[in-house]
Formats: C-alpha cells, sequence, structure tokens
C-alpha cells in the first residue's frame, strides 16, 4: 500500500512540476516581445494575439469560464487602448504597441492583476516610470527601498518629471502612497506615523491635508470625524490619495472605508483576497483589501 501511494505522490508530483514548467515555458515565448512593424495585416494580428495571450496569463488566477476569460480580455484590451491614445497621440502605431506590451508584462511579472479601467493602466504606466527612473538614474530598487524610493522622488520631483514626462500631481500621488504604504508594512505606530506623513508632506508642499495624514494615525475611532469626512468628501468630489472606483462597480464601498478610516480605525493586514483583512497601501488592485 504504501509504494502504491509512494508512487501516486511521484506522479502527482511529476505533472505538477511538467505543468508548472510547461506553463512558465508557454508564456516566456510572448513575454520581451518587441514590437517591429505592424503595417501588415499578418503583424498586426501576431502583435494582438501576443498581448492577449499575456492578458490571459495574468487573469489565470481568477479562475473564470471561456465565456468570461474573453468578455475581461476585450475589457482590458479596450481600456488600455483607451488610456495609451489619449495619453500618447502623438506616438505612432508601433510605439503605442510596443507601450500596451510593456505595460501588460509589467502587470503579468508583478502579478497585478486587471481592472479594466484607463485610470488603472495609467497608476501602472506612472508605477513603471517611477520604477525606472529610480533603477537608472538613483539605483534604487522601489520593492526593496520604499523609504529611499520616497525620499528620493521628494527630493528630485523637478527632475522625475523632466525625465518620465509625468505629472507633478502624478508624482506626488505616488510618493503619498509609498509612504502610506511604509507605515502600514512596517507597522509604525501612532508618533512614527504622524512623524513620517508630516515630514513628507513638507517636501510635497503640503500636498497631503491635514485631515488626511490622520489617517495613518491608528486612534480611538471618532464617529464625528468620519462623518465630517464623509461629508467633505460627498458625493459632488472625491479624495484624489485613493483609487477612483467609479469604473467598476462604483466608489461607494470604498468610500465607507476611507469614511471609517478617517474616524480612527485601524488597517489589518493580510493578503489581498482575504476577507479578514483591511488595508489600502496604494493604487494598485493588489495594494488594497477585497474588503
Amino acid at each position: 500500500m504504501k509504494k502504491i501511494l509512494g508512487l501516486v505522490f511521484a506522479i502527482m508530483f511529476i505533472f505538477t512540476t511538467t505543468s508548472f514548467a510547461s506553463n512558465e515555458y508557454e508564456i516566456e515565448e510572448y513575454l520581451n516581445f518587441d514590437v517591429v512593424e505592424n503595417n501588415n495585416e499578418n503583424e498586426k494580428i501576431k502583435i494582438n494575439e501576443q498581448q492577449e495571450k499575456i492578458i490571459d496569463f495574468s487573469i489565470q488566477s481568477e479562475d473564470l469560464n471561456e465565456e468570461d476569460k474573453k468578455i475581461k480580455i476585450t475589457e482590458v484590451k479596450k481600456s488600455l487602448d483607451e488610456y495609451i491614445k489619449e495619453s500618447y497621440p502623438d506616438l505612432n502605431d508601433i510605439d503605442q504597441n510596443q507601450l500596451k506590451t510593456d505595460i501588460l508584462e509589467y502587470i503579468y511579472e508583478n502579478n497585478m492583476g486587471h481592472d479594466p479601467m484607463p485610470q488603472y493602466y495609467q497608476s501602472v504606466d506612472s508605477y513603471m516610470k517611477v520604477e525606472q527612473y529610480l533603477l537608472k538614474y538613483a539605483n534604487i530598487n522601489i520593492d526593496d527601498m520604499k523609504e529611499k524610493s520616497m525620499n528620493y522622488l521628494a527630493s528630485n520631483i523637478e527632475d522625475v518629471v523632466k525625465k518620465t514626462g509625468m505629472g507633478e500631481f502624478q508624482v506626488k500621488e505616488i510618493i503619498a502612497s509609498l509612504a502610506s504604504n511604509i507605515s502600514t508594512e512596517d507597522n509604525y505606530n501612532d508618533e512614527q506615523n504622524l512623524k513620517l506623513m508630516k515630514s513628507i508632506n513638507e517636501k510635497l508642499g503640503e500636498f497631503i491635508k491635514d485631515d488626511e495624514i490622520s489617517l495613518t494615525k491608528a486612534i480611538e475611532y471618532n464617529e464625528s470625524k468620519a462623518m465630517a469626512y464623509a461629508t467633505k468628501w460627498d458625493g459632488s468630489k472625491r479624495n484624489p490619495n485613493y483609487r477612483d472606483f467609479s469604473g467598476s462597480g462604483g466608489d461607494c464601498a470604498n468610500f465607507v472605508s476611507q469614511c471609517l478610516r478617517a474616524g480612527g480605525m485601524k488597517f489589518k493586514d493580510g493578503k489581498v483576497d482575504n476577507t479578514s483583512a483591511w488595508y489600502y497601501k496604494g493604487y494598485n488592485l493588489n495594494q488594497i483589501s477585497s474588503t
């Protein structure tokens, strides 16, 4: 019996390993693909297939049926295309397709998932540019050195804008997001949170409002503060320091979370899809808890 079980487990291991290796080999065929020419129809079809395959690999964890998968891929392509055409109207078709491919590869390689709306791809593009800027000009890996990245960006905003083509507001959004991420991941206490946020806010020219700085403080829940926040950021306007979900079902659930956070409710870390986790670390979906 033990020999039979051992054989079964061995076969399962070989099958799983082989499947994984095959999957990795297959995606490698589509990554690091340079768009050289897309003036003829065959090349356009090839580029389109390559981009769809990368999207397909990126959404495998969602366990969609074939029909829903096709719908999702179509929505992703439409939103990404809308963002690229609106943001880079002067790029030719080849360069636009190359940028779309680069963004799709970045999403796959960083396991970010897809939120099919133009604003999402704008945030991914911005983060990608900042990451490349830090590596090229400061030899800083943003994932390994978040605080160093934040301080370097805050001290060189004009240079970042000049060399990446991003807007100043976009750069400041990423810096503010990094600050929030640092305080959450490193479990800063109230005093450390406040010191970090005020310090970075001075460099940002008071970009983060006082009531938003208080969001990082782990204080006793205050209903009046939550109500004041709800009144300030009512349906006529939204807080730009939070992701806009209006294009994917609405902002209502996230807005309630913002109010609770403004009232002093503590974040709780965990996996993105863990229903007991509750946090907001940045604009990308893999930085926002599902609850």
